[in-house]
């Protein structure tokens, strides 16, 4: 199948805000979720916790590298997390919205 979801976290609801609207804008996003975590990792071989938004990104796998791009070069952190998930099923009319969305189609 050709959806993903690309997953990202990042620092603040604004740092967010902006990486969605500039998915949207330039069609290679039909819907980004945004969540407060809360995430525990080490980093340079310390324990630490910090506040986070989790991005969930719906789009076409083909737009993965663009993606990756556009959030490296908006992101405050030296190595983003940015996984791409597969979707291996997807109700039809929701995967057409997305298709129509990312061709400018308005649905």
């Amino acid at each position: 199948m050709k959806y993903a979801i690309v997953m990202a976290s990042i620092d603040t609801e604004e740092n967010a805000k902006n990486i969605a609207n500039l998915l949207l804008e330039k069609k290679l996003a039909a819907c980004i979720q945004l969540f407060p975590i809360t995430s525990y990792y080490i980093w340079q071989g310390k324990k630490e916790t910090a506040k986070e938004i989790l991005m969930l990104i719906k789009t076409q796998k083909k737009y993965y590298s663009r993606i990756e791009n556009l959030i490296r070069n908006n992101h405050p952190y030296e190595i983003p997390e940015i996984l791409l998930i597969p979707v291996d099923k997807a109700f039809p009319l929701y995967g057409k919205w997305i298709d129509n969305t990312l061709k400018g189609k308005n649905v």
